[in-house]
């Protein structure tokens, strides 16, 4: 479980919570590794070629982009949350549980 410390605020581009594990992947990785449970993708921006990663993701955390950005339009139709953060990448670590609130842009871990 996360806890309560505020790690990122950012801007939130698509409504909802969600609490899981952090999943670091470059714009250009597709694949989603074995064993893997479902998760917040945390990467630089999205793009057309994550759409099997954003498929089994629960949020969506990106350093770049605004509220008609891919990240933002694919979470809303999704229902998953989503936020633009600055340095999410160096803040957020693999592995880590984090909660995020793509309603008011805050990050909790």
């Amino acid at each position: 479980m996360s806890s309560n410390n505020l790690l990122l605020k950012g801007l939130p581009v698509s409504s909802g919570k969600a609490t899981r594990r952090v999943l670091i992947a470059k714009p250009d990785d597709f694949r989603i590794p074995k064993r893997q449970d479902s998760f917040i993708l945390v990467t630089e921006f999205t793009t057309p070629m994550q759409s099997m990663l954003i498929s089994k993701s629960v949020g969506i955390v990106v350093e770049q982009g605004g509220i008609g950005s891919h990240s933002a339009i694919v979470a809303r139709e999704f229902g998953i949350p989503c936020i633009v953060a600055k340095d999410t990448i160096k803040t957020l670590k693999k592995k880590v549980i984090i909660s995020v609130d793509g309603t008011n842009g805050t990050i909790y871990g």
